[in-house]
């Protein structure tokens, strides 16, 4: 398990608030590429959200480094 009860509430607040501004962002522009950076333990429920509520499709998967430490 990654946390507690109260870090899925956490996650799923910061969550749905990112929702909220990508969902103004694709109303206001027409930007063909968006990100949105979040930690590992957001990414199950932004999957839901993206694909459940916002009816959006995977078309691939492409994993990126984030930061490079030497």
């Amino acid at each position: 398990m990654l946390g507690s009860d109260a870090d899925y509430t956490i996650i799923g607040a910061r969550n749905e608030r990112a929702i909220d501004v990508l969902t103004a962002t694709l109303d206001k522009t027409d930007h063909e590429r968006i990100g949105i950076f979040y930690g590992v333990a957001h990414l199950p429920d932004f999957d839901r959200r993206l694909t459940e509520e916002l009816e959006f499709e995977r078309n691939g998967e492409r994993w990126l480094d984030a930061w490079f430490l030497q």
